[in-house]
This record gives structure tokens, sequence and C-alpha cells, in this order.
């Protein structure tokens, strides 16, 4: 029987930390090859130093490809959604899962003094249990 997390316990036990991102200066063209190849449906953007830019989700690219823009000449930090909703790793699971519930979002991040830590999905969410 899995054990429900306890909703005082800090969202850091829950993130995911081992995440595949992109550039916020890599080409679209490597964006969409990056989505492909790890069969991702989002990928979120950094700058050099880890701090979160914002995300890039699979409909975005088509949305991208659907204005005839060129691939190679346009970069994750051009069509990216930025301003993020993100916790730090102290935040309480119950915390979080009431802020992804309340703004109804796919995905929280999680960062300490604005650097990229992990992440945590609704669907990580329901599948621990503690989204209702």
């Amino acid at each position: 029987m899995t054990q429900l997390p306890n909703p005082g316990q800090r969202i850091a036990t829950l993130m995911q930390d081992a995440l595949i991102t992109v550039d916020a200066d890599d080409t679209v063209e490597h964006v969409k090859r990056v989505l492909a190849e790890n069969q991702l449906n989002f990928v979120l953007v950094v700058d050099t130093r880890r701090f979160c830019c914002g995300i890039i989700h699979r409909r975005d690219v088509r949305e991208f490809h659907a204005s005839q823009r060129n691939a190679r000449a346009c970069y994750a930090w051009e069509i990216c959604t930025p301003h993020l909703i993100d916790v730090s790793p102290d935040t309480s699971i119950a915390e979080a899962a009431s802020l992804v519930a309340r703004r109804r979002i796919p995905e929280i991040v999680v960062t300490e003094d604005g650097i990229l830590k992990g992440l945590v999905t609704a669907n990580d969410f329901v599948v621990a249990g503690a989204l209702a």
C-alpha cells in the first residue's frame, strides 16, 4: 500500500530534480529536437545561471511553425511562456498543491534564490494523493 505524503512535508521531497532543460539562447529547432528525442510535452527554459526564464510546451512549437517563422533564426526565450509560478524547496506539499489547484496551473517550479531546483506537475500531486 502506497503511503500518502504528509501535507506538511516539504515540496522538495516530491519534486523532480533530474530535469531536461534548454538554454534561453537555443534555437526553436533545437527545442523541437529536445522535445521529440525525450518524448516531452514541455521543457523549461533556463539562462546560464540556471535561472528559470519560462516554459515551452509542444503546442507553442506547433503555433510557432504555423506562423512560418524560421526555427533556426528564433530562440527559446522568444517563444517561451515567462513568469512561471515558483515555490521554494521548503514550501509544504499542502501549500504547493493548493497553489496549483487555485491557479489551475499544470506545473510549478521549485527555485532557491531564483535558481531552478526542480519541478512538480499536477500529475505528481495526484499520484502522491496530495491534490484533491
